[in-house]
């Protein structure tokens, strides 16, 4: 590698290092007596310099301030992830109400159709629906959902809460933070992440042998 890549390879590391010691424009604003950053939370305006900087370098480091498109930090991801996790409990519970509904209408359909000798292709059709209904839900059943998707949005939902107590913490300078409280909340993302993974595979395996036993089972499950 010729000099001037080290050399900018050394300058860039050098960015990095001093990014939670000097966030970009942040001295600046401070040196020009601001007394609040961009934030959820305001900072108290009587803090010394060095504490408003420790409040923006964890800002700038955790993801609460700005929106990057990559790169993002461990409270964006915790945040949008738990949203994700949120709308997956809405939309499986709703599914799993409307395919209980759908599986009762078609029940006391065939019961009708039963008792009126009626089209052997109606009975056929209609039981089938039933039989796709009952794999469904035995799917999202195996699956944990919708309780699965709760679980995992109370998770993000207690990463996002710690970090923005954190956060109002350092607004009145109390508790302030150092490597190994990052290091703390970069565990608690990774055992997160972690845990729902293996969970996942584990339900994903169960699910798939439920779906399998289901095929002649036209009974909804129990839920």
């Amino acid at each position: 590698m010729s000099g001037s890549g080290l050399q900018d390879m050394e300058e860039r590391e050098g960015e990095r290092i001093t990014t939670m010691e000097n966030p970009t424009g942040f001295v600046e604003d401070v040196e020009k007596g601001a007394t609040s950053v961009d934030g959820p939370s305001n900072p108290d305006p009587t803090l010394p310099k060095s504490e408003l900087l420790t409040l923006a370098a964890f800002r700038k480091w955790a993801g609460i301030r700005g929106n990057e498109e990559f790169n993002k930090g461990v409270y964006q991801k915790a945040v949008k992830r738990g949203r994700s996790a949120r709308l997956a409990y809405i939309l499986s519970s709703r599914l799993i109400i409307i395919c209980i509904v759908i599986q009762i209408m078609v029940g006391a359909a065939l019961t009708a159709l039963g008792a009126s000798n009626a089209s052997s292709v109606a009975v056929t059709v209609l039981g089938a629906v039933n039989t796709a209904i009952a794999g469904l839900l035995a799917y999202l059943k195996s699956s944990g959902l919708p309780n699965h998707a709760k679980s995992i949005q109370m998770q993000w939902n207690g990463l996002q809460d710690y970090i923005e107590r954190r956060e109002r913490e350092l607004c009145i300078g109390f508790n302030p933070v150092d490597t190994a409280e990052l290091k703390k909340i970069e565990d608690m993302y990774k055992s997160i992440q972690t845990g729902i993974e293996v969970k996942s595979v584990d339900w994903y395996g169960s699910a798939t042998k439920q779906i399998h036993s289901s095929g002649t089972n036209e009974a909804a499950p129990s839920l």
